[in-house]
């Protein structure tokens, strides 16, 4: 499953490497990542994937007590619709989208 997270969490000495140490043991790739400073927060945006439920990811990600909130859109692979009447083949990319917040 492939999917794009966006995090935000307060600007705390190893919040970012912390939320980097979940994401690795509980076994997600990283295929683009990004983060900047906003006042007092860091907002990380990555795009990753994994065999494991996003949810596993996500209920570890919550117990950080810098973040804030987490935004998530599961991307599913293009997929064909129809080519059985003769018609030219129809795709469409799926995407989910789900949004936690954790603290106000």
């Amino acid at each position: 499953m492939k999917f794009e997270a966006e995090i935000t969490a307060r600007c705390e000495d190893g919040v970012l490497e912390r939320i980097l140490r979940v994401c690795r043991h509980r076994g997600f790739s990283w295929q683009a990542f990004g983060a900047r400073l906003e006042d007092d927060l860091i907002r990380i945006d990555m795009t990753g994937s994994s065999e494991r439920a996003l949810a596993l990811l996500l209920s570890q990600l919550e117990k950080i007590d810098e973040v804030l909130a987490i935004t998530t859109r599961e991307l599913r692979s293009d997929r064909l619709l129809s080519v059985a009447d003769g018609r030219e083949p129809r795709f469409f990319s799926g995407v989910s989208e789900a949004a936690v917040r954790v603290r106000s």
